[in-house]
């Protein structure tokens, strides 16, 4: 134009936008506070809902292995209470409650051992004891919750944590008491009496898996079909047993040629404050264009007239992904029972 080039400068605050805390005392438009600017989301469309099953599956075809840890059972539990939540399916609950049956019976079991080391490691009498492994129980929600706690060690904390209010230890007390709680734990969890025979597992579990099968022909249904087209080209058929992750593709009844999964990947952002400048303008006074959470207001006659607001730069997208493999263990997919994995800003 007949003024010649502009140079238009850009300036987000932050700069970068990263996915854990950001000071607000140095970002512009956060008041001081803490941001988080950016959040991701990765929601795996077909995940088993136990984490050592990879590893299990290859086991029982071997024939060296017929149970699976009380964690692992645990997470298959809380599966099928999420599947069972506002809808009615009489054989997935029953399948579900053999196995809630089963895992408070290996529960028990641990307990027995955790009371033991109580009565060596404290002074609680025998119903002290019993109070505080029932009181530890009655805190979680659930059959499920409480084998997954004992599975990661959590289970162990908490019976420290309230025998030690109980017995009123000193802090060094409640230390030693915690480690060798877990020691127990540990080795309680095991023992045979305490794993689960995977038949008790397998049937909630296949149920679950067959219940999330519409949802990845809903929504993935062109990925997953590309990729299961794309297998069934490459590999031959094999017979079907169980997989650690995915969905199987089975074209011919007994067989199947692929493990298919897919992934949604979400990412979401926000600029509080984002800056366009140009070399133009008063002298000593640059063009700048601001966007930010505010009221954009004009002074009339001394009086404030609001106009209107201004929000923040945002932005959303996201993908689908899906992957096939080649049938058999482990198949693909996130096996630590967590579907649906978001950071901390989501």
């Amino acid at each position: 134009g007949p003024g010649g080039y502009e140079r238009f400068t850009p300036d987000g605050s932050p700069g970068y936008l990263p996915r854990t805390p950001v000071d607000g005392a140095t970002v512009e438009a956060v008041d001081g506070t803490t941001t988080r600017p950016l959040a991701t989301r990765n929601l795996n469309y077909v995940t088993v809902p136990y984490g050592d099953v990879a590893g299990g599956i290859t086991d029982r075809i071997l024939g060296t292995e017929d149970t699976v840890g009380i964690g692992v059972a645990g997470r298959a539990l809380l599966a099928a209470d999420d599947s069972l939540a506002g809808r009615n399916d009489p054989d997935l609950e029953a399948d579900r409650d053999v196995l809630a049956d089963r895992i408070e019976a290996s529960r028990s079991v641990v307990d027995d051992r955790l009371e033991s080391t109580l009565a060596d490691r404290t002074s609680l009498t025998r119903e002290e004891r019993a109070s505080v492994l029932a009181s530890v129980a009655g805190t979680y929600d659930s059959p499920g919750a409480r084998a997954v706690a004992i599975g990661d060690g959590g289970y162990a904390d908490r019976v420290a944590d309230e025998a030690a209010r109980t017995g009123s230890l000193s802090a060094g007390e409640r230390a030693t008491l915690t480690a060798r709680l877990h020691v127990t734990l540990r080795t309680a969890a095991g023992r045979d009496a305490v794993r689960i025979p995977t038949r008790f597992v397998d049937g909630p579990t296949e149920r679950v898996r067959e219940e999330v099968r519409g949802e990845i022909e809903g929504a993935v249904e062109e990925g997953a079909s590309r990729v299961g087209e794309e297998a069934a080209e490459r590999w031959a058929p094999k017979p079907v047993r169980s997989v650690g992750a995915g969905l199987p593709v089975a074209p011919v009844p007994g067989y199947w040629v692929a493990t298919v999964n897919a992934w949604r990947v979400e990412v979401r952002g926000e600029y509080p404050r984002f800056t366009l400048r140009a070399d133009v303008g008063e002298p000593g006074r640059p063009f700048e264009y601001v966007r930010e959470e505010a009221t954009v207001t004009v002074s009339v006659d001394g009086d404030p007239i609001e106009l209107g607001s201004t929000r923040p730069v945002a932005f959303e997208t996201g993908t689908i992904v899906a992957i096939a493999v080649p049938a058999g263990p482990p198949g693909v997919g996130d096996v630590d029972g967590t579907r649906d994995e978001t950071s901390a800003g989501w």
